[in-house]
């Protein structure tokens, strides 16, 4: 699959971005940058702004701050819902190959798509929703796109047909914008991440999994530092009974509850 195979260059970069819709805010002074050929995974909540974030680097939908892309970029986005294909076309039809090499090429994607030959000569309008999200995808692919930004794509493909856009996305050369709750795809394809969490928007230089045990360590050692903490608040307070006291076997009871606690942890 071809595209823009230039590694390294910034393509997108947001200086102290904020969004807010109203009172609320989305997330505030967001800076990062997203350099050609990195596939990167948003990641967040519904609602926590990731189809919002797509709309802003458009130029749909208004912010604070500045959300550069550069202008050499050729973009592709397919969108949760697709309006713009020719319906009463079918693929030979739209897609015209000036001759039998051209012919073949395309007909090897539709197959590595999971097509039959019979779709080849098949109106699209006569297609299911998930074969018309591949068509839109392949002619993307086609354009030489440098960017695909593909908002939940999984949505009307069966596993096969996933599994089958996986093999394909795989090869791309170019930067991918994945939003998708399928984390089966997030991890086999993406290596970066945007993550939309706690009214920030931040990004990760690590894939799904990795980063997932990061949080989970970081979480750990804040339980720890917790738990450390009570623990030296009730040894203080010990230091000044006397054993017969009667709040002595209590706190003694939770400094070993807490001492266990954190010996679990730590193992």
């Amino acid at each position: 699959m071809e595209g823009n195979r230039k590694q390294g260059h910034r393509i997108i970069e947001s200086k102290n971005v904020t969004k807010a819709f109203g009172n609320r805010i989305l997330w505030s002074n967001s800076s990062f940058t997203i350099r050609q050929g990195e596939k990167v995974a948003l990641i967040g909540s519904n609602g926590s702004g990731k189809t919002t974030w797509l709309k802003m680097l458009m130029g749909e939908e208004p912010f604070e701050g500045e959300l550069w892309k550069t202008a050499s970029q050729n973009i592709g986005y397919l969108r949760q819902t697709i309006q713009d294909l020719p319906l009463e076309l079918s693929p030979a039809e739209w897609f015209q190959p000036k001759d039998h090499i051209e012919r073949g090429q395309i007909q090897t994607l539709m197959k590595n798509l999971g097509f039959t030959k019979d779709h080849w000569q098949l109106p699209i309008g006569s297609m299911s929703m998930g074969e018309r999200l591949k068509i839109k995808l392949m002619s993307f692919m086609l354009e030489k796109k440098d960017v695909l930004i593909l908002d939940e794509p999984t949505n009307h493909l069966d596993l096969p047909s996933t599994e089958q856009l996986e093999t394909t996305l795989l090869s791309y050369p170019g930067t991918i914008l994945l939003v998708t709750h399928d984390r089966h795809m997030i991890e086999k394809l993406c290596t970066k991440l945007l993550i939309f969490e706690g009214e920030q928007l931040k990004k990760i230089e690590m894939g799904y999994q990795d980063w997932l045990s990061h949080k989970e360590e970081s979480q750990k050692d804040l339980e720890l530092m917790r738990l450390e903490t009570e623990r030296q608040a009730i040894l203080g307070e010990l230091s000044f009974l006397k054993n017969k006291d009667c709040r002595y076997e209590e706190l003694d009871q939770k400094f070993k509850d807490l001492t266990q606690k954190i010996r679990l942890l730590k193992d």
